[in-house]
């Protein structure tokens, strides 16, 4: 790994950079990210390390296949010098990048090669935890020109599905998450740090380590600029969630790779282990990472109506494709273990319903409209991957402009009803019961799942999804 990282030649702004660093020294504040995130584009590299004058270090930061969370740390005045030539300062990563796995590489990687990384400066944010000392930036990967877009990355792949949506239909989204996750002790064997259950006031008492844990990560996300809307015990002994605000698709996972950091490091700060695996228990609901998405384009229907024409089409071409985007949104063995029927995990049927818990897809109505929540998403999914897998499914619907056949399962749950209930409804599909399932199923139906055209297997490699 190296950096190339270049300096700027002007000594007199070499000068101001060091003054301003030692100003930032001696009186350091930690600023709130919404502030950089409004006033970035108008700021010279001085202005910049003055509003930074709490940070020491920047994270460039980036998610693998296996949805490791991996990131160099740069000083910040390399990073400063860096942003005033961003096409000449990059990261270097080898070309084996995205054949990487946890126990050690996929068949056709090579040694030789390099991928260069870029920050997205729209994506700096400060962390909130440690006093504002780390800022943290995604990016995106290029070849070794700097020419063209890595067709592997995650990030870019979503940022490509994105614009073509855009581009092609008009289509908008945002995108919306709950993290839920477990509080564990960090002794062997860990043990959930309560009993609590669904919203018990117990779960968070006064004075107690939960109630510090709990706040301290809020308050370390809103430094960040991440929107929480509010927070919980959940089902599961030591288990809460975090439900953050909707925001544009790439935006809104990278907020939620920041969320996810903030965690387990304020967790881990207070000497506990935070866990997102989706089912630790047997006897217990397992966690998952609940997507919320809403779509918009020109022109909807002025008569009211349950969908629009879009919000149809877009259902239709998800359902249609639910189950060849589980190797995306459920990766691992350990998913299934939470996909059951009857544990309002959203259940097997592939099948929709407003508020109903027991759908993998549910209807959530707001005062603006409807999102739909794709329930079958855990922690361990990559989540650009998740995301762009969901946005491509139910783009097919709206490029092929098909009808809502699937009837609403308004109260029961799919797999409450009769054999003739579900023909009635058109409910036929079922969603993979394990990895094995998954892996088949998308190889059968991948020239389908498209992203407005463009074959899915051409962005994401899945022959690296299928080996680990």
């Amino acid at each position: 790994m190296s950096i190339g990282l270049r300096s700027m030649n002007d000594p007199n702004m070499q000068e101001d950079l060091a003054s301003s660093s030692q100003e930032a020294k001696t009186e350091p504040t930690v600023p709130h990210s919404n502030q950089i995130l409004k006033e970035w584009q108008s700021l010279s590299a001085i202005d910049i390390l003055r509003i930074l004058n709490s940070v020491q270090y920047v994270r460039l930061t980036w998610v693998d296949y296996t949805n490791n969370h991996s990131n160099c740390v740069v000083p910040i005045n390399r990073f400063l010098s860096t942003i005033e030539t961003p096409s000449k300062g990059s990261l270097t990563m080898p070309s084996a990048l995205f054949h990487l796995i946890p126990n050690g590489a996929t068949p056709g990687y090579s040694a030789a090669g390099e991928w260069r990384f870029f920050p997205d400066l729209s994506s700096l944010r400060v962390c909130g935890v440690d006093g504002g000392k780390y800022a943290t930036v995604m990016g995106h990967f290029e070849n070794e020109a700097g020419t063209d877009p890595c067709p592997y990355c995650p990030r870019g792949i979503l940022k490509r599905i994105v614009g073509m949506a855009e581009a092609q239909h008009d289509a908008e989204f945002l995108v919306g998450f709950e993290s839920e996750f477990i509080l564990l002790s960090a002794i062997d064997p860990p043990t959930p740090i309560n009993n609590a259950k669904w919203c018990y006031s117990s779960a968070a008492r006064p004075g107690s380590l939960e109630l510090k844990v709990m706040e301290e990560i809020v308050q370390a996300l809103d430094v960040s600029g991440i929107v929480v809307e509010y927070w919980h015990s959940e089902g599961t002994p030591g288990q809460f969630e975090v439900i953050t605000g909707p925001l544009p698709p790439v935006q809104a996972v990278d907020t939620l790779v920041l969320t996810r950091e903030t965690i387990y490091n304020v967790a881990a700060k207070h000497g506990l282990r935070a866990t997102f695996a989706p089912r630790i228990f047997d006897n217990a609901l397992g966690t998952a990472s609940h997507t919320h998405i809403s779509s918009s384009v020109p022109n909807p229907p002025t008569i009211p109506t349950p969908f629009t024409s879009v919000e149809s089409s877009f259902l239709q071409g998800l359902l249609n494709h639910l189950p060849s985007t589980c190797i995306f949104t459920l990766p691992t063995p350990s998913s299934y273990d939470r996909m059951k029927d009857g544990i309002w995990s959203g259940g097997t049927w592939v099948s929709w319903g407003r508020n109903n818990r027991e759908c993998p897809i549910r209807i959530c109505k707001k005062h603006s409209g409807y999102n739909f929540e794709v329930r079958c998403v855990d922690a361990t999914a990559n989540p650009y991957l998740a995301v762009a897998a969901s946005l491509s499914a139910g783009m097919t619907g709206v490029k092929a402009g098909v009808g809502l056949d699937v009837k609403e399962c308004s109260v029961k749950a799919a797999c409450e009803l009769s054999d003739a209930e579900r023909k009635e409804k058109n409910i036929t599909k079922r969603l993979p019961m394990n990895l094995e399932e998954a892996r088949d199923i998308f190889i059968k139906e991948n020239r389908e799942l498209s992203a407005l055209a463009v074959k899915l297997e051409e962005m994401t490699l899945p022959q690296l999804i299928m080996k680990y």
